[in-house]
């Protein structure tokens, strides 16, 4: 299989995880692409121009990052990262949208802090801070409730300690140590969630992904 990929994309960072926790990362070519180079032929692979994208060993290409993710789940004899069609199934495939759409609305805040001064549109901007923020707390909320512990109050200034345990089935979280430090981890096929030392990445350099 042949992945194109950049890895300033959080997409492809989601990919990675997941070809890491079914044991595929033997498997997968990477191909460094820049969407945004004039020469590049990502469209040719994706028509829609964006990595990731996924060339599978029979040739067919696969798009977005959900879509490669169920696909690579599916290769593997493991405990699944989807669950089986049922009520863990549906609660993994929303933290997986609210992750997703948390990750669209800082690529856009990203692109939007990108355009000549004089044409950014602040308003849109805050909106998508506070997106962000609200996509946020009801992921600590979810993450409080599978982990079994009392559910604080929520919101910007106040921040929960960090759940040690939780469910399979969620492909990546991050939590706060209560020290206002956002601290990312990958949830194994254990069960168990470690989250490691150090910030979240910097800004990317490419934001048109998927």
């Amino acid at each position: 299989m042949k992945l194109r990929f950049s890895p300033t994309s959080p997409y492809v960072r989601k990919v990675t995880v997941t070809l890491i926790e079914t044991g595929l990362e033997d498997r997968v070519e990477r191909i460094p692409t820049s969407v945004w180079d004039p020469e590049t032929d990502i469209a040719t692979v994706n028509p829609l121009g964006k990595i990731p994208a996924l060339v599978t060993d029979d040739g067919q290409v696969l798009f977005d990052s959900p879509v490669i993710c169920e696909y690579l789940d599916s290769l593997h004899d493991g405990d699944k990262l989807f669950p089986a069609p049922g009520a863990p199934r549906w609660r993994a495939l929303r933290l997986l949208a609210l992750g997703d759409g948390m990750t669209d609305a800082g690529v856009l805040k990203l692109l939007e802090s990108r355009r000549p001064e004089a044409f950014q549109y602040d308003k849109w901007a805050q909106r998508q801070g506070t997106v962000i923020g609200r996509a946020m707390d009801d992921r600590r909320r979810l993450l409080h409730r599978l982990a079994g512990l009392p559910l604080p109050g929520f919101g910007l200034a106040r921040r929960p300690p960090r759940p040690r345990r939780v469910v399979r089935g969620l492909l990546r979280a991050s939590v706060d140590d209560g020290d206002g430090a956002e601290r990312g981890g990958v949830i194994p096929r254990g069960g168990r969630f470690d989250a490691p030392a150090g910030a979240r990445e910097g800004a990317a350099d490419q934001v048109v992904f998927s």
